[in-house]
C-alpha cells in the first residue's frame, strides 16, 4: 500500500511540476520578452559585423 502512495505523490509531483513550467513559460511569451531579446541579440551581433576589422 505504502509504495501505491509513493508513485501516487510522484506522479502528481512530477505533473505539478510541467504544469508549473507551462504557466511559466505562457506569462515569458505573453510579456513580449523574447522578441525583445531577438532585437537585442541581433543589435549585438550588428555592431559585431560594423566593427569588424
Amino acid at each position: 500500500m505504502m509504495i501505491y502512495a509513493l508513485i501516487l505523490f510522484s506522479v502528481t509531483f512530477v505533473l505539478m511540476m510541467i504544469a508549473g513550467t507551462m504557466g511559466l513559460v505562457a506569462i515569458f511569451v505573453e510579456s513580449k520578452m523574447p522578441a525583445l531579446s531577438a532585437v537585442l541579440v541581433l543589435l549585438i551581433a550588428a555592431s559585431f559585423i560594423e566593427n569588424k576589422p
